[in-house]
């Protein structure tokens, strides 16, 4: 029998970076092409979606992006927030290059590039110039559409590294040739997930009267609330002064703040806040989200079963504090009993409100930049977490010892030691 239900958030994704480019290495050759046309065009390169496997690429989806340069041998911007975009170019090869008109290499000298996206025209919250990206009291939700709770109108703002020192070459061959500049780019915000399943559903005994019942539990998460982080902020990437190279990529180092995790500082990479937070009631069905059982293969590994709480959405990179980044919980709780396999009997409906802070200590201290963090509750509908009500186990290992359709719910049930008090002898007082 239930005493009290309680929610977990029992395992976050390890901070995977969403496009860790550091790494990534691409020589001039890597991004060569042969063209007899001397236009200055660019390979937006895939990118490495792990700083250490750069087998792992995932390829750029914009249709267009901004573009700066500077050239040795003139003065002034030699591409100045042009638009690049896809184009056909002779014998029916794509590549990228400026909207509307061309570039031609200078005839000597180099030039360096760096590139963005979106493209910015009017909004003003992002300037670069040769050595430093800024971006200034940027909005996560100034592009939000559609109906509360919903962020598919978000802008994923993305950076490239800057090409230092490219250059028109002919080739070996007497066939003229280019150099196509690689615009390898990154993520400047943090991105944000929130998902839950329930912890078991079933719990089927033999009672005293030797007839088998089956006890069930229906969860449903009927309001949540995101609040307190915060919305806007700014941020200024320098170029990395260690890395001096007459021609190649050159990373940006990135605004960071230091903080004591234990007994030892740690470095996290985030903005500087504004003073905008969230306080956002988010998507739901009408009838509330009915959480399932996760699902796993024939190893263990969860398959399924977590729904979307909060689908990912793009967020200021941020230091996290207990009690301000939270997530504010409704939970509804059915429970049914049947016998033998007969009708089920409702047993009644709990309603619950639990606040999930969002800074796990020691583990999720920060969203930082280029990081994708995903919380995981699980949601128990008992007092047990079905390992007898210890809360031992992870539900995300292959080797949680929870069977989700008979759990051993231990301790988790109501049970009564009876006592009984004798009688108090009389005093009489003379």
């Amino acid at each position: 029998m239930r005493r009290f239900s309680h929610i977990s958030v029992l395992a976050v994704a390890a901070l995977a970076a969403l496009a860790a480019c550091s790494k990534a290495d691409l020589s001039a050759d890597a991004v060569s092409n042969k063209e007899k046309s001397v236009g200055v065009q660019f390979t937006p390169a895939k990118y490495v979606t792990k700083a250490d496997d750069d087998s792992k690429r995932a390829e750029f989806t914009g249709s267009s992006f901004g573009a700066y340069a500077w050239a040795t041998a003139r003065e002034g911007y030699f591409m100045e927030n042009l638009d690049i975009i896809k184009k056909v170019i002779l014998h029916d090869n794509v590549a990228w290059g400026p909207r509307d008109t061309t570039i031609y290499w200078p005839s000597k000298g180099t030039v360096d590039f760096i590139c963005y996206y979106p493209r910015v025209v009017d909004e003003g919250y992002v300037y670069i110039d040769p050595s430093t990206i800024r971006y200034v009291n940027f909005d996560v939700t100034s592009k939000k559409t559609g109906t509360p709770g919903s962020y598919d109108g978000q802008v994923d703002l993305m950076y490239s590294t800057k090409a230092v020192g490219y250059s028109y070459v002919p080739d070996q061959a007497e066939e003229m040739g280019y150099t196509s500049v690689p615009a390898i780019f990154s993520h400047a915000l943090a991105k944000v997930g929130i998902k839950a399943a329930q912890t078991y559903s079933l719990k089927t005994e033999r009672g005293a009267d030797g007839k088998i019942y089956t006890t069930r539990w229906e969860v449903r998460v009927t309001s949540a609330q995101f609040v307190g982080a915060a919305t806007n902020g700014s941020a200024t990437f320098t170029l990395n002064r260690q890395q001096q190279v007459s021609k190649g990529l050159v990373n940006w180092d990135k605004p960071a703040r230091v903080k004591l995790v234990g007994e030892r500082p740690t470095e996290f990479k985030v903005w500087t806040t504004g003073a905008k937070k969230f306080d956002q009631n988010l998507q739901l069905p009408e009838d509330g989200l009915l959480l399932d059982i996760l699902t796993r293969n024939d190893m263990g590994y969860v398959t399924g079963g977590f729904k979307d709480i909060m689908p990912d959405i793009y967020m200021i990179p941020q230091m996290l504090e207990s009690g301000v980044q939270q997530l504010e919980l409704g939970i509804t709780i059915k429970t049914f009993r049947s016998c033998e396999g007969g009708t089920e009997e409702p047993m009644g409906t709990e309603r619950i409100n639990r606040t999930v802070d969002l800074r796990i200590a020691d583990s999720v201290e920060a969203w930082q930049i280029n990081q994708h963090t995903i919380y995981y509750i699980m949601v128990s509908p008992a007092y047990g977490d079905g390992n007898g009500g210890n809360g031992t186990g992870d539900p995300l290992r292959p080797d949680y010892p929870v069977n989700p359709t008979d759990p051993d719910m231990g301790g988790g049930y109501v049970t009564f030691d009876p006592t009984m008090e004798d009688y108090l002898p009389a005093v009489i007082g003379i």
